[in-house]
C-alpha cells in the first residue's frame, strides 16, 4: 500500500492557513436589525429594509402604518426610545387600524434614500392606500404630542373619527361629548373598534377635559347619560354593558405617552475603565460614517459633497501613512474622488473597489458599551477627530490641512442624527472667530476637547449616557490630576495627555489589540475575488484529493514514475512486498 510522503504536508499548511485566518464572523456580522433599540416586545414591529415593501405596502393591506427610521447609535433616538416604546404600548389596542414598525438605518441605510430623508428619528404615517413606489408619507414630529398627531393623521381615513354635527344622529349604541379636539373621545372609539362603533360630538360645555357618555336607544328617544370622567380607565369601564360579550377588553392606560419615562437601572455598579482609541475603533467609526452616513444622504445637495470629500481627504492626510490598514481603504478613495457630486450608485461602486464592506462592523474596543446601542459609533467619531487633531499636533502641522473646520462640516451635513448635528452646529457656531479659519495644531487640540467636555455635560444622566461609562469631565483626575480646571498649566499638560492618549505614539497605529480581527493580516473575501473562507477550504480539499490520484497514477504508470517511487522520491512510496 502507498505511504504518504511528506511532499504532502504543505497542502495539509494551507488548509490550516485557511482555517485560521479571514474575519471572524463575531466582529464582521452586523447587528440584527431592531435588535438594540426595539424588540417585538415593545408593541412594534422590527423590520428589514427587504421586508418593508411586503408588510407595509402589501397589496390587500387594511391598516395604516407609523415607521421610525432611527440609529441605533443616534444619541437622540436613544432618549426618544423610552417615550415610543410608551407610546405604542398605549395604542396597541389600534392593532386593527394602524401597525407600528421600527428600521434602523444604521444597518439599511437605503432606507433613508428610498424615502428622499437624511435625519433621524424620522417618523412616517403611510396611509393604506398609498403604494411603494408612490413613496406617499406624512411626517410626524418627535417632539410634539404622538398621540394627537396620530388621530390627526387616521381622522380622514376612519370615519368614526370625524365630529359628529348639531342635529346630526349619532347611529351608534353610545354617544361621546367632549370639547374639541376630542382627544379622550377618539381614542376610545379607535380602542373600541371594530367590536363597538362610537360616535362623539363637540361640546364645548365641557371642561377639565371631561368625556360625557350617553346610551343611544335603538327605537330612537333621548339619550341616556351613563356618566363622565376625565380618566380613560374610567371612561372604558362605563362603556363596558356595551361591548358585545366576546368583546377582548382593551388594555389599561399606561401613564402619559409625553411624560418623561425612568430607565431601567443597570444591574452593574461599576464603572468600566477608559482606554484609548485601537485600530478596529478607528476604522468601524470611518466605515459607519461614510457607508451609513454618507450614503444616507442626497451627495447632490448643496454643501454635501465639498464635506464628503474633503473628510476623506483629510482622513488619508493624517492617517494613511501612520497605519497601514487604514491607508488601503483611504488611498485608493482618495485618488477616485471627483469634484463633481458622483450618483449614489457610484459612491457605493467607489467604496466597494476601495475595499469598504457594504455592511459597516459595529467591532467597537475601547467604544463597546454596556448595550449594544451605547456609545460604539459617536464614541469611534469622537475618538476619530481627537486623533486627527492629536496627529496634526504632533506633526506641527505637516501632516495635513485643520482639522475643526472639515469634521464641523461633515457633522452638519452628513450625520445621521439630526438632532445632534443641530446641537454640534449650534454648538461651534462661534468657532471661527475663537481659533481663526485657519487653527495653529496646539489651538484646535485644545478647542475640541474643551467642546467635547461640555458635550459631555450637558449629555449627563440622559438616556444615551452609559452607566458604566458615564459621561464626565475628561481626563479624569486618576488619569491626569494636572488637567484639573484651575490647576496650573492646565492647557499645557491637558495637550500633553491628548497628545500620549490620540496621538501616533498611543498604539493604533501598531495594532495593540493582539486579538483584534484588524490587527493582524487577513485573508479577506475581497482579496481572493468574493471566495468566502469556507470556499477556500473546499476548493483546497478538492484540490489536494485530485493531486494525489493523479500523483499516484502516474507513478504506477509511468516508467520515469516507477524509477522515482524505488528511490523514494514520489509523494507515494511503494510498500515492501510480503515475503
Amino acid at each position: 500500500m502507498p505511504s504518504l510522503s511528506p511532499l504532502l504536508l504543505p497542502l495539509a499548511a494551507l488548509l490550516l492557513l485557511l482555517a485560521s485566518t479571514g474575519p471572524r464572523a463575531a466582529h464582521s456580522a452586523p447587528a440584527a436589525a431592531g435588535a438594540a433599540l426595539y424588540q417585538a416586545s415593545d408593541h412594534v414591529t422590527p423590520l428589514k429594509f427587504d421586508d418593508l415593501r411586503a408588510v407595509v405596502y402589501s397589496g390587500e393591506r387594511r391598516r395604516h402604518w407609523l415607521l421610525q427610521l432611527y440609529h441605533r447609535y443616534c444619541g437622540h433616538c436613544i432618549n426618544f426610545a423610552p417615550t415610543f416604546k410608551q407610546f405604542a404600548s398605549d395604542v396597541k389596542g389600534w392593532s386593527h387600524t394602524v401597525g407600528l414598525a421600527v428600521i434602523d438605518s444604521a444597518d439599511f441605510a437605503q432606507v433613508m434614500t428610498h424615502y428622499g430623508l437624511n435625519g433621524v428619528p424620522s417618523l412616517l404615517f403611510i396611509p393604506s392606500n398609498t403604494s411603494w413606489e408612490q413613496k406617499y408619507f406624512s411626517l410626524l414630529n418627535s417632539e410634539a404630542n404622538l398621540m394627537e398627531q396620530l388621530l390627526n393623521q387616521l381622522q380622514p381615513f376612519v370615519p368614526q373619527l370625524v365630529p359628529l354635527q348639531s342635529g346630526e344622529a349619532a347611529n351608534s349604541p353610545a354617544l361621546l361629548e367632549e370639547a374639541s379636539p376630542g382627544r379622550l373621545s377618539r381614542r376610545l372609539i379607535l380602542d373600541s373598534l371594530p367590536s363597538l362603533s362610537l360616535r362623539w360630538r363637540p361640546n364645548a360645555g365641557l371642561s377639565g377635559g371631561a368625556v360625557r357618555v350617553s346610551r343611544v336607544p335603538a327605537a330612537g328617544g333621548g339619550a341616556a347619560a351613563l356618566g363622565e370622567s376625565a380618566s380613560i380607565d374610567e371612561l372604558r369601564r362605563l362603556l363596558t354593558p356595551l361591548r358585545p360579550p366576546s368583546a377582548v377588553a382593551p388594555p389599561a392606560a399606561a401613564p402619559s405617552v409625553m411624560a418623561k419615562v425612568a430607565q431601567p437601572s443597570d444591574s452593574s455598579s461599576s464603572h468600566g475603565e477608559l482606554r484609548p482609541p485601537t485600530l478596529d475603533d478607528l476604522r468601524s467609526g470611518i466605515i459607519r460614517a461614510l457607508v451609513s452616513d454618507a450614503a444616507a444622504v442626497s451627495l447632490d445637495k448643496p454643501g454635501v459633497w465639498p464635506a464628503v470629500r474633503d473628510f476623506v481627504r483629510l482622513l488619508n492626510s493624517h492617517l494613511s501613512a501612520r497605519s497601514l490598514e487604514l491607508g488601503r481603504l483611504l488611498r485608493p478613495l482618495a485618488a477616485w474622488l471627483p469634484e463633481e457630486p458622483p450618483s449614489h450608485d457610484r459612491w457605493l461602486r467607489a467604496l466597494a473597489d476601495a475595499g469598504f464592506p457594504t455592511r459597516p462592523p459595529d467591532a467597537w474596543v475601547s467604544c463597546r458599551g454596556s448595550k449594544p446601542f451605547l456609545r460604539g459609533y459617536p464614541c469611534s467619531l469622537w475618538q476619530l477627530f481627537h486623533t486627527l487633531t492629536a496627529v496634526r499636533f504632533a506633526t506641527a502641522g505637516a501632516s495635513g490641512p485643520p482639522v475643526m473646520p472639515v469634521m464641523r462640516r461633515f457633522i452638519i451635513a452628513c450625520f445621521s442624527c439630526r438632532y445632534c448635528a443641530e446641537n454640534f452646529d449650534k454648538g461651534t457656531a462661534g468657532m471661527e472667530a475663537e481659533i481663526g479659519a485657519q487653527p495653529a495644531p496646539g489651538v484646535e487640540l485644545l478647542y475640541l476637547w474643551r467642546k467635547h467636555n461640555t458635550v459631555n455635560k450637558r449629555l449627563s444622566g440622559e438616556s444615551s449616557d452609559d452607566p458604566a461609562y458615564p459621561k464626565a469631565r475628561f481626563p479624569s483626575a486618576a488619569l491626569c490630576s494636572e488637567c484639573a480646571e484651575g490647576a496650573a498649566s492646565a492647557d499645557a499638560n491637558a495637550a500633553a495627555f491628548l497628545l500620549r492618549w490620540y496621538g501616533p505614539g498611543a498604539g493604533w497605529a501598531s495594532h495593540p489589540e493582539g486579538d483584534s480581527d484588524f490587527a493582524k493580516p487577513a485573508i479577506s473575501t475581497v482579496d481572493i475575488m468574493g471566495f468566502s473562507r469556507l470556499d477556500l477550504v473546499i476548493v483546497a480539499l478538492c484540490f489536494a484529493c485530485v493531486l494525489s490520484v493523479l500523483l499516484a497514477v502516474w507513478c504506477r504508470l509511468s516508467r520515469s514514475g516507477r524509477r522515482l517511487c524505488r528511490r523514494g522520491l514520489s509523494p507515494f512510496r511503494r510498500s515492501p512486498s510480503p515475503v
